[in-house]
């Protein structure tokens, strides 16, 4: 998502997508998942009924400090990942448990 913004009566807190898509949540919903309150440890947004033109604010920095996605044919394989389920990813149980044994151990030769 490419930027958050704070509606007029402070009341909402309104997500804005590098698409022009709009999701809102409640600011205290917000509040109580930062501040530890929330039992599921996620707030759900709703999608509002309106678009906003998609060049209205500038797109989303990529994240990404090693370099992989660098030119601009590497970055379409992000947007085009459309075979993507509930068991491959990177929220799922199945890849945190693979990068978790990953880093759990390492054999360093010490002599």
């Amino acid at each position: 998502m490419a930027v958050a913004k704070i509606t007029k009566n402070g009341k909402q807190i309104q997500f804005i997508t590098d698409e022009g898509y709009v999701f809102g949540t409640s600011t205290v919903f917000m509040q109580g998942l930062m501040m530890g309150k929330s039992k599921a440890g996620f707030v759900l947004l709703s999608r509002m009924p309106f678009n906003i033109a998609a060049d209205r604010f500038k797109d989303s920095p990529l994240y990404d400090p090693q370099g992989i996605f660098d030119t601009p044919e590497k970055r379409r394989t992000l947007e085009g990942n459309n075979n993507l389920t509930t068991t491959n990813d990177p929220f799922s149980v199945k890849d945190r448990d693979s990068k978790a044994t990953k880093k759990a151990f390492k054999d360093k030769k010490i002599w």
